[in-house]
């Protein structure tokens, strides 16, 4: 019994989904494949028809119809009485029986073009040939040899995937021989497959096609041989797809992050950048580090257009430790942005002049400032609280702004640019009422003399 080529190809839901992304570059290309092809012939009417040329069975058998097929040979064992007698001759004359053949196989090649999205246009050239088992009844022995040209459209799923279903129509030629005679005849198909994505450019095809093409004549100088002509394939294929380079991303500015992912399109050519295209700005002041004049400043100050931190009022000391921010333009000032300061920490024994250990360590401190800033000429003023007489109160002051005074020039600043003033407790900055306003009154200011 003639065995039947099945394919079990399901083409499962995800398959059928709406088609998904194309390749991750949006190019066309072509390709090419080849392959091993199984074929399978269906079960054929075939028609014999005579012309004034045949004169005898003889005549007629042994030309054109393979095994061994009698002439008025009765119902002998294995052979087919298909013409009862010579009178079935006649010009015009016909006789129709059934032709089935044995499964074959032969290859394929193709070369198609893979447009952007889902369909691909292909021209596929299949050879294969299929041994006839029976005509009539009777057992054969010829071959009928298909050479099918056909231009295909494909449809394609899941290209993105590993596995590809894909299915379409095809419309072609087919090359038909049988013995001596040929014939060519139109041909249309329907198939379905899947490719198996080996790498970017090779992928594996496992294919089924159904095919069917007009009735194949073949003819001699006594008759015509007319049988139907349709069936189906398998192929097993391998494929190379010969895929472009993508064009690079685009990266506008030429900063290594692409423009989709740039979030500053237009960082000017070398400037570093961080992960969003955006120039580095390594202290978070707001202006990037090309373009900071003081790439140091502190978390949270106020900067200018070219980084540095503002001051407000031209006096050299920056508004985050500005404690004058309205200085008067051409004013000289302290390192707190005023014209005079409070030596915080400059503590003295009590009710003596003679400084106390830290203090000496802040008079050296304030002696390296002065040292830098030479233009400077300073009164150190003592201050007191308002406990015990007025005038011991102004002769301690007087001593303390002398002791600080000495220790100034001991640590290198020249006493010309030095004076000292006692005030005593008539220039309070708090309430001598409270222990914490006494604290304050008690203190030492240093403040600019030649402004």
């Amino acid at each position: 019994m003639k065995k039947l080529l099945v394919l079990p190809l399901l083409v499962t839901p995800w398959a059928l989904s709406a088609h998904e992304a194309d390749k991750d570059f949006d190019l066309g290309h072509w390709y090419i494949e080849g392959g091993y092809v199984a074929s399978s012939l269906k079960d054929a009417q075939s028609t014999i028809t005579f012309d004034s040329n045949a004169n005898t069975c003889e005549d007629v058998i042994p030309q054109l119809l393979p095994g061994p097929l009698g002439c008025n040979a009765g119902s002998q064992s294995g052979v087919v009485l298909l013409f009862p007698s010579n009178q079935a001759l006649g010009p015009g004359n016909a006789q129709t029986f059934e032709t089935t053949y044995d499964d074959g196989s032969g290859y394929d090649v193709s070369l198609g073009y893979d447009f952007p999205g889902a369909f691909r246009l292909e021209l596929n050239y299949a050879d294969f040939d299929n041994d006839l088992e029976e005509v009539g009844g009777a057992q054969a022995d010829d071959t009928l040899q298909s050479q099918l040209l056909m231009g295909n459209l494909w449809f394609d799923f899941n290209e993105s995937g590993t596995v590809q279903p894909y299915l379409g129509l095809g419309l072609g030629a087919a090359r038909l021989s049988l013995e001596e005679a040929d014939d060519t005849v139109m041909v249309a198909q329907a198939g379905l497959g899947l490719n198996f994505a080996l790498t970017d450019h090779v992928k594996i095809n496992l294919g089924y096609r159904y095919f069917e093409g007009k009735d194949a004549e073949f003819s001699n100088s006594t008759t015509t041989y007319d049988t139907e002509y349709a069936g189906q394939r398998v192929s097993l294929g391998l494929r190379y797809d010969f895929l472009a380079e993508p064009p690079p991303p685009p990266d506008s500015d030429g900063d290594g992050v692409l423009d989709d992912k740039d979030q500053c399109p237009n960082t000017p050519r070398g400037v570093a950048v961080d992960p969003l295209g955006c120039p580095l700005d390594s202290d978070g002041d707001g202006v990037p580090d090309y373009q900071d004049k003081c790439p140091g400043t502190l978390p949270g100050t106020k900067v200018s257009a070219d980084g540095c931190p503002l001051d407000s009022d031209g006096d050299g000391v920056i508004d985050a430790k500005d404690q004058c921010p309205r200085t008067e333009p051409g004013r000289k000032v302290l390192e707190n942005g005023c014209e005079s300061i409070v030596l915080e920490g400059v503590n003295f024994e009590t009710n003596r002049s003679t400084l106390t250990p830290h203090a000496i360590q802040v008079c050296r401190s304030v002696a390296d400032t002065l040292q830098r800033a030479r233009d400077l000429e300073v009164e150190l003023q003592g201050h007191t609280d308002s406990v015990g007489a007025a005038e011991y109160n102004q002769r301690l002051s007087q001593a303390r702004a002398e002791a600080v005074r000495s220790c100034l020039i001991q640590n290198g600043v020249a006493a010309s640019r030095l004076t000292a003033r006692g005030y005593g407790e008539y220039q309070p900055v708090a309430s001598n009422s409270s222990a914490e306003g006494r604290a304050k009154n008690r203190r030492t200011e240093m403040k600019i003399t030649n402004n």
